[in-house]
């Protein structure tokens, strides 16, 4: 098969790297699916997977992504926890992701995707 991509001048790099990020407050990487964060060459950040056992006091941080990996803005974003039915967490600009409302430390998945800074 052939592409052709009607884009622009030239075709998007889609080199992807990942990083790994810095636990806070006792969050570690789930050993069953583990937290995985990827950027690709058009800066599009993916950070999927799941981490346990940290500290659920609202407003805590829970990682922080490193410079590259960081949103443009600051927003909330819903998660899904084994409290029932959720929580919320922020990304924030400077990296950090805290919590934002009732979440479960047994574990939390994490299924979005971002323009880096």
């Amino acid at each position: 098969a052939h592409f052709r991509y009607a884009g622009g001048n030239s075709v998007p790099s889609l080199n992807t790297i990942s990083t790994t990020v810095t636990y806070s407050n006792s969050w570690v990487g789930a050993a069953a699916n583990p937290l995985i964060v990827t950027r690709n060459g058009e800066g599009l950040v993916k950070v999927v997977g799941r981490i346990d056992s940290g500290d659920t006091t609202s407003g805590f941080t829970m990682f922080t992504l490193p410079a590259g990996f960081r949103p443009t803005i600051s927003w909330v974003e819903g998660v899904v926890s084994n409290f029932n039915p959720g929580g919320l967490v922020t990304f924030n600009t400077n990296g950090t992701v805290t919590i934002n409302a009732t979440i479960s430390n047994t574990w939390v998945d994490f299924n979005t995707s971002f323009q880096a800074a």
